[in-house]
């Protein structure tokens, strides 16, 4: 068909051509600027910045609500202001397409007064990490408990210096999962992962303009592991003075042995009662004492980064000498240290042995018989129970070893995380020892005693068994070989 000279075609309604959209497609937002910041810097300006939009080629800025600049970069700075005036702003992105995103949060800020100091920031584009003196070469922005090699919690302070830094980020892993930005500040109180080892801290920052600095670490060795106590620690009176002697345990890092004294009962921790050794001997002398009163003694070994042990106790009453006729044909047996048990609530009657836990080379013992438990000598063998199985008015527990018809006692104490009171010491050689559990209340009177038994065995070293190899074993075979030929032919002509 013509039209005007224009060929006009027509389609049947059943071959109409259209256009299909589909409308399940997902559309990507378009986000609105984050993390708007206003600074006034004279009575007559105020400066913006926030972080930028990834599709954004230009922003808008409003000054309550009216628009005021369209800048292309993420800072603006809006001047002609009046003096001692509090101005709120929001921004928005624009795309290619000059399409607007929703305005972002607002801020405020207030200009100076008139005839006040004016501050101008420095307002360098990147992060600026500080390097150390003695590496200048090497960033080190980031600095756990002032460079120490070692800490005994889990809680450090990082000291963090950035030029320019307007946020930061801390993370315990190197992928900063699960991590927001922060205010950046120069120190920080940080909890390390749980588990004694190496640990490592990481931390990267942001300026205002968005630039993000690499990512810089430090790290420090955890060590939460208290030394095993010290093994037989006896107490001997004499006059007016008591000789006290015991084993260091075997650890590496022990360092020495704190003994605490007092006359109401066994000190606790290495802060109670009165300071009388600290040292690595292995016995001292109390000296200046009373005659006829009890003395309580707690040593603590502790390592060098100053964990302590639970405490192994003893006591003991100094005595005058006496001329042979006045000494009675049978002494009386001292006055019981603990007294006799009284009926416990129902929360301590209820514990037995199977609520301890016995830990050897990070493996817990199972019970044998349920009151047996079978360990290795030179082994720091563990002895704890869950802090929430032992109400807090009931803080004091013994564990007791009977060795040779004498007794040898340690403290459980609680952990500093409040998690379990325990107690590490090094069982004796091998046999067949009698333990006891005694649980007191706040008054130092006994509650309950669960008895049970460890049987020790000595720890067997076996020499590795080596492999040798085929060439080796011929070469062993021609050795032997030409040493017992020339053994003959000497023989020979010796003969």
């Amino acid at each position: 068909m013509f039209l005007g000279g224009i060929a006009i075609i027509s389609f049947p309604p059943f071959l109409s051509l259209a256009v299909e959209v589909d409308t399940s497609a997902d559309v990507p937002p378009f986000l609105a600027p984050t993390s708007l910041t206003a600074t006034a810097v004279s009575p007559f300006q105020i400066d913006l910045n926030w972080f930028p939009v990834a599709t954004a080629v230009s922003y808008k800025v409003y000054r309550d609500g009216v628009a005021v600049g369209f800048p292309v970069a993420t800072s603006f700075s809006d001047t002609g202001l009046t003096p001692s005036t509090t101005y709120p702003y929001t921004i928005s992105a624009v795309n290619v397409y000059g399409a607007e995103s929703d305005q972002s949060s607002s801020v405020s800020a207030t200009t100076f007064a008139a005839g006040g100091a004016i501050f101008i920031p420095p307002a360098p584009p990147e992060v600026v990490l500080e390097p150390t003196s003695e590496h200048p070469e090497i960033p080190k922005s980031l600095i756990i408990n002032e460079g120490a090699i070692y800490t005994n919690s889990l809680n450090v302070t990082l000291t963090l210096s950035a030029k320019n830094a307007f946020q930061m980020a801390i993370s315990n892993l190197p992928d900063f999962s699960g991590v927001s930005w922060e205010p950046y500040q120069t120190k920080k109180i940080w909890t390390l992962t749980k588990g004694d080892g190496k640990k490592t801290v990481y931390a990267k920052f942001r300026s205002p303009d968005g630039g993000v600095s690499v990512v810089v670490s430090d790290s420090v060795i955890l060590d939460t592991a208290a030394p095993a106590n010290v093994s037989y620690f006896t107490a001997l009176p004499g006059d007016s003075q008591i000789s006290l002697s015991w084993q260091n345990p075997p650890e590496p890092d022990f360092k020495a042995v704190k003994i605490m004294r007092s006359t109401k009962f066994y000190p606790a921790s290495p802060e109670e009662g009165i300071l009388i050794y600290d040292g690595k001997w292995v016995s001292f002398v109390d000296t200046g004492l009373v005659n006829g009163m009890r003395y309580y003694y707690t040593a603590f070994a502790y390592d060098k980064i100053g964990n302590y042990a639970s405490g192994a106790i003893v006591s003991a009453v100094p005595q005058g000498i006496l001329p042979p006729e006045a000494i009675p044909p049978e002494i009386p047996p001292p006055p019981e240290v603990i007294p006799p048990v009284i009926p416990p609530p129902p929360e301590i009657e209820k514990l037995n042995l199977k609520d301890f836990d016995f830990i050897q080379e990070d493996k817990k013992i199972p019970l044998i018989e349920e009151f047996k438990i079978k360990a290795k000598t030179e082994e720091p063998l563990t002895i704890s129970i869950p802090y929430e199985n032992v109400p807090e008015v009931f803080k004091t527990m013994l564990v007791t070893l009977e060795k040779d018809e004498k007794l040898f006692s340690f403290l459980l104490r609680v952990n500093p995380e409040k998690t379990a009171y325990l107690a590490t010491l090094v069982p004796p050689e091998a046999g067949i020892y009698p333990l006891t559990i005694t649980i007191l209340d706040y008054k130092n009177q006994t509650l309950k005693k669960i008895n049970g038994q460890l049987i020790t065995e000595k720890l067997e070293v076996t020499a590795p068994i080596t492999s040798v190899s085929w060439y080796q074993k011929i070469k062993n075979w021609i050795v032997n070989f030409f040493y017992q030929l020339w053994q003959m032919i000497k023989n020979i002509f010796t003969f």
